[in-house]
């Protein structure tokens, strides 16, 4: 599991690098919405991409790296929520949210008394599951059905994850 997460870390570590490189050609091409916020989005996937490496492998600040995976994670659903995008970027969007979730869950989990029945794990599928049918639907642009579906989503996941906790 261990060598799985730190593939996952590195992937999307260098997914947000490769963002933060092109942030300039994509404001120069006209491409950014709003040049100013696309460089603040460029610039926290850079220092979350960062905070998802090197403290789990330095062992100093270990809870920045489930933090920054879930930012991600988060702020990767919220782009897709509120912006309509071709099928390629919302495609890029579900990859960049689930390797989020999968490692924000994997790094809490060694924090605590994890028990992880199937049950929990379930939920936490299904919950990602809804996330990732959401952001597909992305070329459609934002709906109340599309937030609706958002939070059953997010709140699936966070079902499972509390029912994984030991009590």
């Amino acid at each position: 599991m261990n060598v799985l997460l730190w593939i996952l870390q590195w992937a999307l570590a260098a997914f947000l690098l490769l963002s933060f490189l092109s942030m300039p050609y994509l404001l120069r091409r006209g491409a950014a919405r709003n040049n100013v916020t696309a460089a603040l989005m460029a610039c926290l996937g850079l220092a979350c991409g960062i905070a998802l490496v090197l403290p789990w492998w330095t062992g100093e600040a270990k809870v920045l790296t489930p933090v920054a995976a879930s930012l991600i994670a988060l702020t990767s659903l919220w782009d897709g929520l509120t912006n309509r995008m071709p099928p390629g970027d919302a495609a890029y969007l579900v990859l960049v949210t689930v390797m989020g979730i999968a490692i924000a869950l994997g790094r809490f989990h060694a924090f605590g008394e994890w028990q992880g029945s199937f049950l929990s794990w379930a939920v936490v599928a299904v919950g990602t599951g809804l996330l990732v049918l959401c952001l597909l639907a992305s070329p459609a642009g934002p709906t109340k059905a599309r937030w609706v579906q958002a939070a059953a989503g997010i709140c699936g996941i966070l079902g499972g994850a509390l029912g994984m906790l030991q009590p």
